[in-house]
């Protein structure tokens, strides 16, 4: 595992880190402020990385689902727009969001 996958991993767990990148106002300094509190914490990567991960992880939410799995969301409410992975790392919707 990565030292960004494990940042990850640890941010989902971090209420406070969730918190400050939820605050970051666009895509830039979202990655920006993810290498920067990556380091602060012992996490080493670049923004080159945190950009392709995120990619990465908005190409897998865009894949089509199963229907067992389109029934387990339905009902659910996803975060709109071009910042949706951003939200799912955060595990929150970014404010100002109809989320």
């Amino acid at each position: 595992m990565s030292n960004l996958e494990q940042f990850y991993t640890f941010v989902q767990t971090n209420q406070q880190l969730q918190e400050q990148l939820g605050a970051a106002k666009d895509k830039e300094s979202f990655n920006e402020l993810a290498v920067q509190l990556g380091q602060e914490n012992g996490y080493t990567f670049s923004v080159k990385d945190v950009d392709a991960f995120l990619n990465q992880k908005s190409q897998e939410e865009n894949a089509e689902l199963s229907n067992e799995e389109l029934e387990a969301v339905a009902g659910g409410k996803p975060c709109p727009g071009a910042l949706t992975t951003i939200c799912t790392i955060t595990s929150k919707c970014w404010p100002g969001s109809l989320c």
